[in-house]
């Protein structure tokens, strides 16, 4: 026999059980969810788009550092 685990989600320290949601409030659930996936994903991109800025204005700087050298 398989248990289905209740979902609950926590708001403001408060419990609330989604099988006892409206309608509006399961879907007003799901936005917040959604919307946190694409935050998570965005801060995952922008990680990436850091790392890769450093490494190109560090690879700038050793180039800027190569030209005094040989002036």
């Amino acid at each position: 026999m398989t248990e289905e685990k209740e979902q609950v989600i926590n708001i403001d320290g408060q419990e609330h059980k989604v099988a006892d949601l409206t309608q509006e409030q399961r879907y007003l659930v799901m936005q917040v969810q959604n919307l946190q996936a694409k935050e998570d994903d965005f801060k995952f991109k922008i990680d990436q788009v850091m790392v890769a800025k450093n490494h190109f204005i560090n690879t700038l700087k050793d180039k800027l550092n190569e030209d005094k050298e040989d002036g």
